[in-house]
């Protein structure tokens, strides 16, 4: 019976229209576990290659390089195969993603002289390909990102094809600080015959809790709205660090109709390697699993010449170490400290005096000049000139490299 449901939800548009075209439903349920066990919409608001197939915007947010691979064993056997890598470079992050989703051999469905749908003996395959390609950028606590995609379906010998554009955008440290908003649209295209994809609008909050540099807790809270549907549904999920490397993660749907169902899931951390899954209850259909991996890139992975001294603050001594090299001219030494300081301790950067932020950007500025990365150096020149506006040395910089 449930076999025959999901038949009929998936392609009756197709048997009641002569040219086999649909409105591919399934792309509803294309997304990573480390959100769907959050209930899904809160992971709008958050940052990563596994969140930007929810919204583009969610690739700005990646530091270097993340890939993401997932197995997803939805209802019924019908499964989801998906890969997504993400790379950041100067003029912005770029992300490619890659979806399979296989339904199997299937009852064909036909019409009656009523125009009602009646199963047949004849099975027909389908399954479906989806290609992303994403472009993001992140301007100070902004984030943007659009997402073209192609969906390339195959019911049988029929052939469909579909184009449409996910788009999005998420605001850092909204009305307080480590409090997220993001939105998207997604499957944005043009009617074919009376059908449309499923045009789908999702927001949400999301606020992160730390535990000095590391993430303690997640909270989220995010509503998913089905514009020509006129269906919505309302999330609420967390996530919970366990010795920095266990991540535990739940969430609670509730439709319109205010029936609900549970999400949950869990991830394990190893350095750069993150193994994820997800368990929903959908209604009183059955369940959906999903794992995925994930791997990333730290933008330093030589942890081994960060070198702590005993009795020393880490800080400082990155400091040191970043002036050591800095003066020694072992500039691309000195970049990798420089750098990790600017992602990892921005926070005690910024409580540093406006001369000493100037000072600091104007030598990474020059470490970056000088291995020949001067697009680089110019950001921090003009970074180093916000912090001391009078500085005629740094204009020279600036201007010179414009």
């Amino acid at each position: 019976m449930i076999k025959k449901f999901l038949i009929i939800f998936l392609l009756i548009p197709v048997f009641l229209n002569a040219e086999y075209k649909i409105a591919a439903n399934y792309l509803s349920i294309d997304f990573y576990p480390e959100y769907s066990a959050m209930g899904e919409s809160p992971g709008v608001a958050l940052s990563g290659i596994s969140a930007f197939g929810i919204n583009p915007a969610a690739l700005a947010l990646i530091k270097k390089f993340e890939f993401s691979a997932m197995h997803n064993i939805w209802i019924n056997n019908i499964t989801n195969e998906k890969i997504s890598l993400g790379k950041s470079f100067d003029f912005g992050n770029v992300g490619i993603e890659i979806s399979y989703i296989n339904f199997g051999n299937l009852k064909k469905i036909d019409i009656d002289e009523n125009y009602l749908p009646v199963l047949t003996a004849e099975d027909t395959f389908m399954d479906s390909f989806i290609f992303n390609f994403s472009f993001a950028q992140k301007i100070k606590d902004f984030s943007f990102g659009l997402k073209p995609k192609l969906i390339y379906e195959r019911l049988g010998e029929n052939i469909s094809t579909y184009f449409a554009f996910d788009f999005g955008v998420i605001l850092e440290n909204f009305i307080f600080n480590n409090l997220n908003t993001g939105f998207s649209f997604l499957n944005v295209s043009k009617e074919f015959d009376g059908f449309s994809l499923p045009l789908n609008f999702k927001g949400a909050l999301a606020y992160t809790i730390y535990d000095k540099k590391d993430v303690l807790l997640i909270i989220g809270a995010g509503i998913d709205y089905l514009i020509k549907e006129k269906d919505m549904k309302a999330s609420f999920g967390l996530q919970y660090t366990l010795f920095k490397n266990i991540f535990l993660r739940g969430g609670f749907i509730l439709d319109k109709d205010f029936k609900s169902n549970l999400t949950a899931g869990c991830g394990i951390k190893n350095e750069n390697f993150i193994i994820n899954y997800s368990y929903e209850v959908v209604y009183d259909i059955g369940g959906v699993n999903k794992i995925s991996i994930n791997l990333y890139t730290d933008l330093i992975k030589e942890k081994e010449d960060i070198k702590e001294k005993s009795g020393e603050n880490i800080f400082e001594n990155l400091i040191k170490s970043a002036e050591y090299y800095y003066n020694d001219k072992q500039y691309s030494k000195a970049i990798k400290y420089f750098e990790y300081l600017n992602l990892i301790y921005w926070k005690e950067l910024e409580e540093m005096d406006t001369k000493s932020k100037s000072l600091f950007y104007q030598k990474l500025g020059i470490c970056y000049y000088n291995t020949g990365e001067k697009s680089r150096a110019r950001q921090y020149f003009e970074r180093a000139l916000f912090y001391d506006k009078n500085n005629e040395i740094l204009k020279y910089w600036a201007d010179l490299l414009k």
